[in-house]
């Protein structure tokens, strides 16, 4: 009945119209979601990624343990780990230990999926130094190694699953 007093014309018009509208809503929709990411990426304070990368580097691998180093003689020799009581204590012993990265590592940039569905903000690289025992003393001359982790943006920080 609605075909014969409008027509099939007028069908296609009105399922044009709404489908067009549902495309505006989605683009509006993702537009603003992207650009609400981006707005909390560029709103990361540097001081605290800091801090929460060394906190995950504490949490995660400043922990007991030994740490192996070469020897005067040349031979590799093992020293208990000297832990550190938090971040504040290691960033007072290498206040420049941290580098935040946005967006991009040495040209290797967070995917589109990466930075909009899981929140990536960027990289964060870390010079790890372990300080070890050794003779009933603390030891800091090992030289450190580095790490590269991802942030997001909520200041999380984790291993980055692509090893960038």
């Amino acid at each position: 009945m609605f075909d014969q007093i409008f027509g099939n014309k007028f069908r296609r018009i009105l399922l044009s119209s709404v489908t067009s509208l549902l495309v505006v809503g989605a683009v509006v929709g993702i537009y603003r979601h992207i650009s609400h990411a981006d707005a909390l990426c560029a709103s990361l304070d540097v001081d605290r990624v800091r801090w929460e990368t060394v906190t995950h580097l504490l949490e995660n691998y400043g922990g007991e343990g030994i740490v192996s180093v070469i020897g005067e003689n040349g031979n590799r020799e093992t020293y208990p780990i000297v832990q550190f009581s938090d971040p504040e204590e290691y960033l007072e012993f290498y206040p420049d230990c941290c580098r935040y990265y946005p967006g991009t590592l040495s040209g290797k940039p967070l995917s589109l999926t990466e930075r909009y569905i899981d929140g990536l903000c960027g990289f964060v690289g870390i010079s790890v130094h372990f300080h070890y025992s050794k003779n009933d003393q603390t030891v800091t001359s090992r030289p450190p190694s580095s790490m590269v982790w991802v942030v997001d943006n909520s200041y999380k920080v984790s291993e980055d699953l692509k090893g960038r």
